[in-house]
């Protein structure tokens, strides 16, 4: 599948990095492939101008990155810097900003649509119940969140009687649904009667998820024993890594193995993704994202970030001189 795959996209290098450089449909078109045809993980990380710094300082985080079937540059930096690259050095630039947010949003439609099974792994509270959570990004489909803290059901997750310790449908935006009664959860049609005795359904995204540990950078063999159990039992198509980087990429290449006997044909990286979909964190203003300002507007959300940013000076500095290098 990875050669096939391979052949419908440009990669453009920067760094020691190749970098997917198509265009964004291409993108979606070669992830929705895998979905449908995959028989074995296919891993996408998605590296943004920080990550490539931490990679030139830190080995083990540039193999697993280069490890991955696929490298996504996430936002903007990337793509400016593989432009002036290429203007005095040659070589394909990146076509077009993508970012994870938007990725992993289409992917959750895609898997609506096909009825794929979809396991969030890492991130905190996104069980919690809706009173809790201010959806603030309309959509139109509803996010059925479970989260396992224990495994006393059998193997079959579309049960009714699975282990999970919280249910909660996210309903959004005007268009979704009038009433959570209407969801498709568990492979079963829950309907209530519309007018003349018509039944009005509305498919709905089954995502599990589960924090995998309480530190994920101390992680206990009880933890682990238990997460492998979650994944086999679940069974899903596609795995989304919510820990951050680099934790985030090194889990993806160590659990590898178990992801591909679980049947997970499709594995990313999301970082933070997830808490700007659920709302928990409202996302730049369609402005912002179009000058290529969304890290502007999440430094301003959330200032203790800022050290972060010390890598953008770097990596702006670097980029400068790259084709030099």
């Amino acid at each position: 599948m990875s050669d096939v795959i391979k052949s419908t996209y440009q990669s453009s290098k920067f760094d020691h990095l190749d970098l997917f450089g198509s265009s964004y449909d291409q993108l979606l078109t070669l992830l929705q492939e895998q979905i449908d045809t995959g028989i074995e993980p296919y891993l996408v990380m998605t590296p943004n101008p920080e990550q490539v710094m931490l990679s030139r300082k830190n080995k083990v985080f540039l193999d697993h990155l280069q490890s991955a079937n696929l490298r996504i540059p996430d936002g903007i930096g990337l793509v400016l810097a593989s432009r002036w690259h290429s203007l005095w050095s040659g070589g394909r630039s990146i076509q077009q900003r993508i970012t994870g947010v938007d990725v992993m949003q289409d992917l959750l439609e895609y898997a609506k649509q096909r009825s794929k099974r979809v396991l969030i792994v890492g991130g905190k509270d996104f069980g919690s119940d809706s009173g809790k959570i201010q959806i603030k990004h309309a959509t139109y489909w509803q996010l059925d969140i479970r989260e396992f803290s224990g495994l006393d059901a059998g193997p079959d997750v579309g049960a009714t009687s699975r282990s999970t310790t919280t249910t909660t449908t996210f309903t959004t935006g005007a268009a979704a649904v009038e009433s959570a009664d209407e969801v498709l959860v568990g492979g079963t049609e829950e309907g209530k009667e519309q007018g003349q005795g018509q039944k009005k359904h509305t498919k709905a995204v089954e995502i599990f998820w589960t924090p995998g540990f309480e530190e994920v950078r101390q992680q206990t063999e009880a933890e682990k024993k238990q997460l492998k159990q979650i994944i086999m039992q679940v069974r899903p198509s596609i795995v989304f890594v919510a820990f951050g980087a680099p934790d985030q990429e090194a889990w993806l290449i160590e659990w590898q193995s178990v992801l591909q006997q679980a049947g997970v044909v499709l594995a990313m990286v999301v970082g933070g993704a997830p808490d700007i979909l659920l709302g928990k964190i409202s996302r730049a203003p369609k402005t912002m994202q179009q000058l290529g300002l969304e890290w502007l507007y999440r430094l301003w959300q959330q200032p203790w970030r800022w050290r972060r940013q010390v890598r953008l000076l770097e990596f702006i500095w670097y980029a400068i001189r790259s084709p030099w290098l």
